[in-house]
């Protein structure tokens, strides 16, 4: 996110700068989110299932896993076992153009949105190769 917010006000001329900070989360990984009271209990004790599956993707890649679909297969198996979790999309993806990748070779975003009941939440982690 913030590289498309960094973009834009590239993009844009603004006057702005971006200082990025860790995602702020709930005792059981959910990020905070003005969204997260808009969930039911039930889909309130679902939703950290996005981390959990991001979570997984980073902890495979720490161990040397690079293949992006074997990342994206992973964060899907998670969600697919979580009956509330409407899944738009997982993504393995070059932290500064956001193509998909297909080998992790340097900075990588996973990220991955599902919607919970009329909820739409969405969750990254940023993964670095060590140079």
């Amino acid at each position: 996110q913030l590289l498309v917010i960094g973009r834009l006000v590239d993009d844009l001329g603004l006057p702005t700068v971006i200082v990025p900070c860790p995602t702020v989360r709930e005792a059981d990984g959910l990020a905070l989110s003005s969204r997260n009271v808009r969930l039911t209990p039930e889909e309130r004790a679902a939703a950290p299932v996005l981390h959990r599956a991001l979570a997984g993707a980073r902890d495979a890649w720490e161990r040397g896993e690079r293949q992006g679909d074997v990342l994206r297969g992973l964060m899907s198996e998670v969600l697919a076992v979580e009956p509330l979790a409407q899944v738009e999309y997982v993504s393995c993806a070059d932290s500064f153009t956001l193509r998909e990748l297909q080998l992790i070779e340097g900075p990588a975003l996973l990220s991955s949105s599902a919607v919970f009941g009329t909820t739409r939440l969405i969750d990254n982690v940023s993964i670095q190769t060590e140079e």
